[in-house]
C-alpha cells in the first residue's frame, strides 16, 4: 500500500449548518411525498417504529404468520414478534434474490403477511408477482426499503407495490435516526405522536456533535477506552453462541419508541438534502468501485453492476476473514460493516444456509454522496493491502491436508469401479465426467487424461481432461477442458487440487487449462473466489452463468400444473394432433434430428455441429437410455422435434432441443417444446433425479437479447432461477496460447457482427 495520508472513509457526520440553509426544491421529503400519496406518508422515529405500527394494524391473532426472509438484519423481525407474529422463514438466494416458488411452498392457511426486502438500493425483480400472489391468498405484502429510497423498478418506485412500505433516511443522508411508513391501503388512521426519549436526543445530539470534531473513527475510539469492559447482554444459548452469535442488543426493538415521531431537526434536514444528487453520486461510486476491483483477489462483489433506476445503498463484498478485514479498514478511517453478522435469538437458523453464508461473509463497503474518486482508490489499495496481509492463503482456501495427483490415460475395471463410485456420491456430480465421455472425445480428435486426487489413499477429486490438438505446433495443444468439473465435494479439497492440477506435467504442452465445475449459488460463489486467487480468469463475461431449475421430487401432475397456462394448453393440443414422444432408437433417426438442430445453429450463427461425431456419441451413449436419451415428437412417423438430455444421479441437463419451424406452422404454429421438455423431466424423474437443469435461464433479459426468446418458453416451465460459476481458465503456455487467444477473439467479433 502506498504511504501518505490517510483519507477519510467514514460514513458522514451531521453538518448543523445544513439548518441555516433555505429548504432545497425537490428535497427529501418532498420527493418522497410526490412518489406516494402525500396524506399516505407518516414520518416516524425510526424504521423499526413504523415496522411495529403496520404489525399492530394487521393485527396478529395466536399463530398467525408473516412469511419473513432468511436474510435479515434481526431489528425488522423484532417487531413482529413483539406485535404476536409467527415467524416463518423463506429462503434468499446468493444473490439476494427471492423466489416466488419457496414463499409458496412455505405459505400456510395462517398466512398473513410477506415481508419482502430490498437489498442494497436493488429492487426484486418478481415484487409485482409476489404481490398478486399475496393478494390471491388473501394476505398483505409489506416492502422493506431501508436500504432502497429512491429506488425503482420499470419506472415504480420501491415501496409502490405492497400494502405498506417502510423507509429509513440515516443511512442515506445524515440525520437523528428517522424513518417513513408508507400506507398504500389508506386503511393506517394513526399518526405517530409522541416525541423521541429525552435521553435519546440528547445522547444523539452529543454523539454527532463529537463525531463532527473529532471524527467517527477517534470517536469510537474514545468510547472504547471511556468503557473497555462493557459488553452488550446476551440473550442467546450457550450452544447455538459457537455457530450463531446474537445480534448486537441494540438491534432489538424498544417499546419506548412506540408511535414516536420523527424528529424535527432530522425532518428539517432531510429538507435540505438534495436526493436527486445523491442518487447519482452513489451510482456513480459504485460503478468506479466495481471497475477498481474487477481483478481484486480475495473478494468478489456481491453485484457487480446495477442498473439505471437503482439507488445503492454501498459495495457489498464478499470475503473470508469478515470481521478482521472490517477492523483493519476500520483502522484504516474505512467505514466498512460485516453486514448482518449477528442472529436474531429467537429464530432457527440450521437450515439457513444462504443466510448464514451472506452473514459470516458480506462487508459492506461506503459509496456515498460526500466520497469521491481519490477517497475510493485509498479504499481500494487499502483492500488490496489487508487481504493480501491478513491471509496465509488465498481468501476462501483452507489449507487442509495435502493431495496426491494421479494421471492416467485410461481407467482399468477396478480404477473405473472407484471413479464411478466417487461421481455417484458427489454432491457436484456430472455427466460428461462419465468415462465413456473420454471415448467421444477421442473420436474428436482429442487426447484424454483421467486425474484423480487422493488424500490418505481415498479419492477426494476426479477431473476427466480432454486435451485440443493445436493446429498450429505438431504434437502440441491448443488447449485442455476438464469436461463440467472437476469433481470435488468441499472447498477445502477444490482448493487444494485446482492449485496442483495446473502444476501437472501433462498440461506443459497446452496453450490454457478451462475448468467448469458444476457448482451452484451459495458453492459457485465459493469456487469463484478459489478458481480467481489461484490465478483463474473467467472466459465469459460474467464469472457466473443464470439457469433454470425444476424441481422433479414432486409428482409428474404436480410439474405439469406448474407450467404456465399456454404450455398446458400447448402440450394437451399437441396430443390432440396426434403428437407422440418416443426415444430415438436408430441412427437415421438420430441424423434426421440432427439436421434440425444444424439448421437451428446455422440461423443463430453458431457452428454446425459434426454428423459423423454427433452419430458416435449417439451409438455409444444416447442410444443406451441409461444415462442419456434422445427424445423425438414424431407426427405421422416424421420427426418434427427433439430434446437431447444427458443426467447424473442427481440432475439431468437438456443439452439440445431444435424443432422443424415448417412442419410446425403446418401445424397451426404448434409450439412442441413444453411436451418434449415435459417428458424429458417424466424420464429423468423416472431415472431417479431430483432436479432438471434447462441449460441456460435468465428472467431478467429484454426483447433486444439473442436469448430472449429461448429463456422466454423455458420460463414457462417455471423454474428456479440459479447462479453457476461461469468457465474459468488459466494460461499454463504463453507461446500456445497465444495464436488460439488470437482466433478466438476474431470468431467472438465475427460472431457479434453476424448477430446484428
Amino acid at each position: 500500500m502506498k504511504t501518505g495520508r490517510v483519507l477519510n472513509c467514514e460514513d458522514p457526520t451531521i453538518s448543523f449548518s445544513n439548518l441555516l440553509r433555505k429548504k432545497s426544491i425537490g428535497n427529501v421529503v418532498e420527493t418522497l411525498e410526490s412518489r406516494f400519496n402525500r396524506s399516505n406518508v407518516y414520518y416516524c422515529a425510526n424504521a423499526r417504529t413504523g415496522i411495529f405500527e403496520v404489525m399492530k394494524h394487521i393485527n396478529f391473532l395466536e399463530g398467525d404468520e408473516i412469511l419473513m426472509p432468511s436474510f435479515n438484519c434481526g431489528s425488522e423481525v423484532d417487531p413482529a414478534i413483539k406485535a404476536g407474529a409467527k415467524i416463518v422463514l423463506y429462503n434468499v438466494n446468493i444473490d439476494t434474490s427471492i423466489s416466488l416458488e419457496d414463499i409458496k411452498a412455505k405459505t400456510s392457511e395462517k398466512t398473513k403477511a410477506i415481508y419482502i426486502i430490498h437489498y442494497f438500493g436493488i429492487v426484486q425483480p418478481n415484487i409485482a408477482e409476489i404481490c398478486e400472489y399475496a393478494e390471491q391468498i388473501g394476505a398483505v405484502v409489506i416492502e422493506d426499503c431501508a436500504l432502497s429510497l429512491f429506488s425503482e423498478l420499470n419506472g415504480r418506485p420501491a415501496g409502490s407495490f405492497g400494502a405498506y412500505s417502510i423507509f429509513c433516511f440515516y443511512k442515506f443522508f445524515p440525520s437523528i435516526g428517522g424513518g417513513a411508513l408508507v400506507d398504500n391501503t389508506n386503511a393506517i388512521s394513526t399518526h405517530f405522536k409522541n416525541s423521541l426519549p429525552k435521553l435519546f436526543v440528547e445522547k444523539a445530539l452529543v454523539r454527532a456533535g463529537l463525531q463532527t470534531l473529532i471524527g467517527k473513527n477517534l470517536y469510537s475510539k474514545f468510547i472504547a477506552k471511556l468503557k473497555p469492559d462493557a459488553k452488550e447482554p446476551n440473550i442467546s444459548s450457550a450452544k447455538d453462541q459457537a455457530d450463531f452469535p446474537d445480534m448486537p442488543q441494540h438491534y432489538y426493538y424498544r417499546t419506548a419508541f412506540n408511535n414516536s415521531k420523527i424528529s424535527s431537526i432530522t425532518k428539517a434536514l432531510l429538507e435540505r438534502y438534495d436526493p436527486d444528487r445523491a442518487r447519482a453520486k452513489r451510482k456513480q461510486n459504485f460503478e468506479y468501485f466495481a471497475k477498481k476491483t474487477k481483478d481484486l483477489r480475495g473478494m468478489s462483489p456481491l453485484f457487480s453492476e446495477i442498473s439505471s433506476e437503482t439507488c445503492p445503498l454501498s459495495f457489498p463484498i464478499l470475503v473470508d476473514k469478515q470481521s478482521s478485514v472490517c477492523e483493519a479498514l476500520n483502522v484504516a478511517g474505512i467505514a466498512a460493516t460485516p453486514w448482518w453478522s449477528g442472529y436474531h435469538s429467537r429464530l432457527d437458523w440450521q437450515d439457513q444456509k444462504s443466510a448464514c453464508f451472506l452473514k459470516n461473509h458480506i462487508v459492506s463497503l461506503p459509496i456515498h454522496q460526500y466520497l469521491d474518486s481519490e477517497q475510493i482508490d485509498y479504499m481500494v489499495e487499502t483492500l488490496e493491502f489487508i487481504l493480501k496481509d491478513l491471509k496465509a492463503a488465498p481468501a476462501f482456501l483452507p489449507t487442509g491436508k495435502n493431495m496426491q495427483i494421479e494421471c492416467f490415460e485410461s481407467l482399468d475395471g477396478p480404477l473405473q469401479i472407484e471413479w464411478e463410485g466417487f461421481l455417484e456420491n458427489s454432491k457436484n456430480q456430472h455427466p460428461r465426467q462419465l468415462p465413456v465421455f473420454a471415448n467421444i472425445e477421442k473420436e474428436e480428435g482429442n487426447t484424454c487424461y483421467f486425474i484423480i486426487g487422493r488424500k490418505e489413499n481415498t479419492i477426494s477429486a476426479v477431473a476427466l481432461a480432454s486435451l485440443v490438438p493445436s493446429r498450429i505446433f505438431n504434437n502440441k495443444f491448443s488447449q485442455a477442458n476438464i469436461l463440467s468439473g472437476p469433481i470435488v465435494n468441499n472447498e477445502d479439497d477444490f482448493s487444494s487440487f485446482i492449485n496442483n492440477l495446473k502444476k501437472q506435467t501433462i498440461f506443459k504442452n497446452v496453450g490454457r487449462l478451462n475448468v467448469s465445475p458444476y457448482w451452484l449459488e451459495e458453492d459457485a460463489i465459493i469456487a469463484r473466489r478459489i478458481l480467481k486467487d489461484t490465478g483463474f480468469s473467467s472466459a465469459e463475461t460474467q464469472p457466473f452463468r443464470k439457469t433454470g431449475i425444476v424441481d422433479l421430487t414432486r409428482s409428474e401432475d404436480e410439474i405439469f400444473a406448474s407450467f404456465s397456462k399456454s404450455a398446458r394448453r400447448e402440450t394437451r393440443r399437441a396430443e390432440r394432433q396426434e403428437i407422440t414422444v418416443q426415444p430415438i432408437t436408430d441412427k437415421s433417426t438420430y441424423l434426421e434430428f440432427l439436421a434440425l438442430l444444424n439448421n437451428l445453429r446455422q440461423s443463430r450463427h453458431l457452428s454446425e455441429l459434426d454428423p459423423q461425431r454427433m452419430a458416435f456419441s449417439f451409438e455409444n451413449f444416447y442410444k443406451k437410455g441409461e444415462n442419456g436419451i434422445v427424445l423425438c415428437a414424431l407426427h405421422e412417423k416424421t420427426v418434427v422435434a427433439g430434446l437431447q438430455i444427458y443426467r447424473s444421479n442427481v440432475t439431468a441437463h437438456g443439452r439440445h432441443f431444435a424443432g422443424d419451424t415448417e412442419k410446425l406452422k403446418e401445424l397451426k404454429n404448434l409450439r412442441i417444446s413444453p411436451l418434449l421438455w415435459l417428458e424429458g423431466m417424466k424420464w429423468a424423474k423416472k431415472s431417479g433425479c431430483k432436479r432438471f437443469d434447462l441449460e441456460g435461464y435468465d428472467s431478467t433479459v429484454t426483447s433486444d437479447d439473442s436469448h430472449y426468446y429461448i429463456y422466454k418458453y423455458k420460463g414457462e416451465f417455471s423454474p428456479v432461477e440459479v447462479k453457476r460459476v461461469s468457465e474459468h481458465f488459466t494460461v499454463t503456455n504463453r507461446a500456445l496460447h497465444f495464436p488460439g487467444y488470437l482466433k478466438t477473439r476474431a470468431k467472438e467479433i465475427i460472431k457479434r457482427i453476424l448477430r446484428r
